[in-house]
């Protein structure tokens, strides 16, 4: 059974030397915008057509001093995430001014960013301090449900500082439960009720 998508056998190109062919077009001649030697002529693409994608002129660099102004700021972002970072290990009422870093290191990495962007820095700084801006966004929020759940994690925090058996860390941790419960059901709650 023979490939019905071959082509014919009498129709097959003229060899030339080295078993390299060249393509001709359908009056014999070379195909256009292709030398003799099956290459493409200067001005032509890969495959003997014209480019079709228009060249943009380059874009002129940034301004040394805005990228230094960049580099500072997300310095300053860093800084505040550290902050951040280092207040939320501590305990319970001061984990609140964790919060605050993190509203910090997003105001100050957002006015970054557009700052950057208005300056025309198109590098992958700003990449990486978009990436800043969202994980500080994460944090004001993680930190704005710790403050909805103020009472509870209060009360939490006196009880576990008040426990002395395991036992004792297991209830605190059962009540913590049934209040954030609690705080939950008053929030979700209809309003008719």
């Amino acid at each position: 059974m023979s490939n019905p998508y071959a082509p014919p056998p009498g129709d097959a190109p003229p060899r030339g030397e080295r078993g390299s062919s060249t393509r001709q077009g359908p009056t014999g001649h070379p195909a256009q915008g292709r030398a003799p030697d099956g290459q493409p002529t200067p001005g032509h693409g890969p495959h003997g057509r014209p480019p079709t994608a228009t060249r943009q002129p380059p874009r002129t660099p940034p301004d040394p001093a805005a990228v230094e102004a960049l580099s500072r700021r997300t310095g300053h972002v860093l800084a505040f995430l550290v902050a951040t970072l280092l207040v939320t290990m501590m305990p319970f009422p001061v984990q609140v001014a964790a919060g605050l870093f993190a509203l910090g290191a997003l105001v100050a990495g957002a006015r970054a960013v557009v700052l950057a962007w208005r300056a025309g820095v198109r590098t992958p700084a700003l990449g990486a301090l978009a990436g800043l801006v969202l994980l500080a966004g994460v944090m004001v929020l993680s930190f704005a449900t710790m403050v909805a759940f103020w009472p509870a994690q209060q009360a939490n925090a006196e009880c576990v500082r008040l426990a002395v058996t395991t036992s004792a860390r297991e209830a605190c941790a059962e009540q913590l439960q049934r209040d954030v419960e609690d705080v939950l059901e008053g929030v979700l709650a209809p309003a008719g009720r």
